[in-house]
């Protein structure tokens, strides 16, 4: 394994034991391990001093930098931090709060989830263009995935919640869309002015909204329909 060249180097000079006076320097072995420095919080203390004016005309006090959470305690590196974690790490966030606890810092998991709901928020005109830029691709993957949601209101705690995906391969572009069911909904809001080819698995619920669309070519995938043949034992597709 090759380390990084871009990685910070920390020189450490190791000289022999024994006496190297009237030694000549002909040369250097050099070893080189990778090492890491922990995760740290630390806090930002912000210090604005007041300055009256000459005769009594007000007071003059440094404006704060803007936060994604204005007049919140954590800063834009913690959040980012936590929603990296979890979505693209996969870091449930009751283990993000056991760790930050080992760091020292005890978040409630009420706060937690807050933070990163708000973090959200700031992240909500990248998806807009996201969309943007998937529904005007000319040819669209679309397929959904069951997904258990924790629900405090549902009776066993967990609804069943549909993961909707919108992928445009040839710009390596992908849109995911979460919605409680799997009725026509979510496709038919997504999808309301595309124009273009239409890939899917099959499912009802795309012939329904686009088998006749005028600017859609609806096709279907292979590879269910191998199954859909293998299953049946069939030779081919009924007429």
């Amino acid at each position: 394994m090759l380390l990084p060249e871009n990685l910070r180097r920390e020189i450490i000079i190791i000289e022999p034991t024994e006496d190297v006076t009237g030694c000549t320097v002909i040369g250097e072995e050099v070893t080189e391990v990778l090492d890491l420095i922990p995760a740290e919080f630390f806090v930002k203390r912000y210090i604005r001093y007041k300055y009256a004016r000459a005769n009594g005309e007000g007071i003059i006090t440094g404006s704060l930098p803007d936060r994604v959470i204005q007049k919140g305690i954590p800063s834009e590196a913690v959040i980012a931090q936590m929603v990296v974690d979890k979505y693209v790490f996969g870091l449930p966030l009751h283990r993000q709060i056991d760790k930050y606890r080992r760091l020292g810092v005890n978040v409630p998991a009420s706060t937690a989830s807050d933070w990163i709901m708000k973090g959200w928020q700031h992240l909500a005109p990248l998806w807009e263009l996201l969309k943007l830029l998937v529904l005007n691709q000319k040819y669209l993957q679309a397929d959904e995935t069951p997904l258990k949601v924790l629900d405090r209101d549902h009776k066993n705690g967990i609804h069943q919640g549909f993961m909707w995906t919108y992928n445009a391969p040839c710009d390596k572009l992908t849109l995911f869309d979460y919605r409680k069911g799997r009725d026509q909904s979510g496709p038919k809001q997504m999808l309301e002015g595309y124009a273009g080819i239409l890939l899917v698995d099959g499912y009802a619920v795309y012939e329904k909204l686009f088998g006749n669309h005028p600017d859609v070519l609806l096709v279907y995938c292979m590879a269910h329909s191998r199954r859909y043949v293998k299953k049946n034992n069939m030779q081919s597709f009924p007429i």
